[in-house]
């Protein structure tokens, strides 16, 4: 007799597959501590110079129609000039190394930082005579300050270190050369070298600078013109122990 054929296995049946997605209870978004970044005088500049020569040349007066942008324009054209005033003095330098200058200019940064400190909470005259004190207290003549400045301010541009401008433009403005009080405006606007701070605060400091230039007993500074003063002021309107000054020794400028 013949065996019984086996039964057929049953055929599987197709089942859903449910993706498992593995999850932790102590799952968390990410949370990074990060540095403060400086602001870049030098990425910013460039920027404003494209969109400068997009618009067929620097808003002239008469034809300001974005404040912030034509102080922008302003602020790149005198930050041009200073590093040309640098460059024309540290050649008068003699047994100096470029490295070493920049060496003497992080010096004076160092030594005016309690007064960019201040720049948010006292009025401009307050800073001068705090920094005043600290260029008398030196012993170096203020004509070898003066120059010493003008040095380091356009250093700080040339290497884009923000602040070392900055302590130079009140180092200047100390010393007598109240025009550069523009400068330290552009800085406190745009937050370059220090914290942002409210139009009025930087304006006050545009206003001081702006009065010395028209004053007879003032002098345009970082290539003030009538020109450049009258868009300055229709885009303004309305809106360590161990460290010490730099001794170049270069003759006056």
């Amino acid at each position: 007799m013949a065996a019984p054929a086996p039964a057929p296995a049953p055929t599987p049946q197709p089942t859903e597959q449910v993706p498992v997605t593995a999850r932790s209870d102590t799952a968390t978004l990410p949370s990074f501590t990060f540095g403060q970044t400086d602001r870049s005088v030098n990425e910013h500049c460039n920027e404003i110079n494209v969109l400068t020569a997009a618009n067929g040349g620097v808003t002239t007066p008469g034809r300001v129609s974005d404040k912030e942008f034509a102080l922008n324009e302003q602020f790149c054209l005198a930050r041009t000039h200073a590093m040309a005033e640098s460059t024309s003095i540290t050649a008068t330098i003699p047994n100096l190394t470029d490295a070493q200058i920049e060496q003497q200019c992080q010096g004076l940064a160092q030594v005016i930082a309690p007064q960019i400190d201040g720049l948010g909470t006292a009025r401009p005259d307050m800073v001068i005579s705090d920094a005043s004190a600290v260029l008398q207290e030196s012993g170096q003549p203020m004509p070898q300050l003066i120059s010493g400045g003008k040095v380091c301010l356009g250093v700080g541009y040339r290497i884009d270190d923000a602040q070392m401008a900055l302590a130079s433009a009140i180092l200047l403005t100390a010393a007598g050369q109240l025009g550069y009080g523009e400068a330290v405006s552009h800085h406190m606007r745009e937050g370059f070298g220090t914290a942002k701070v409210d139009a009025q605060k930087a304006g006050a400091w545009m206003k001081l600078g702006l009065d010395s230039v028209k004053s007879t007993a003032g002098a345009a500074v970082m290539g003030q013109s009538p020109d450049r003063v009258a868009v300055l002021e229709e885009a303004s309107g309305g809106a360590s122990a161990s460290a010490t000054l730099p001794v170049f020794g270069s003759s006056n400028n």
